[in-house]
């Protein structure tokens, strides 16, 4: 079988200072696009679909939703949940827009 790995990086904000949040947030997303634009091609990373960052341009969301299809079974996914969640109770506007049961519409005009 193929071996899998889950690592995670994780924003931690120890303090209430407006100024040093803002600062350990920015350093969080540059350290997250440097590792995103020089490991995810390379090793066929794909962030955790439960931990996803939300996208800011429709062109993020959908290469997200390309990487995750290339990476997971998504129709056979999708099979399942109706299967188990008929009613979506378990799903939001993100997951089903992720997973191609939903719409981009309501964060991308």
């Amino acid at each position: 079988g193929i071996a899998n790995s889950w690592v995670g990086i994780i924003m931690y904000l120890p303090t209430e200072d407006i100024r040093m949040r803002n600062d350990i947030t920015r350093s969080f997303y540059e350290y997250r696009d440097l590792v995103k634009d020089e490991l995810w091609d390379k090793y066929g990373c794909v962030e955790h679909w439960a931990k996803i960052e939300m996208p800011e341009t429709l062109i993020e969301a959908l290469e997200l939703q390309n990487r995750l299809k290339s990476k997971f079974p998504i129709e056979e996914f999708n099979l399942v949940r109706k299967i188990v969640d008929p009613k979506n109770i378990l799903a939001n506007d993100l997951v089903n827009a992720l997973f191609g049961t939903g719409s981009w519409k309501k964060w991308f005009k």
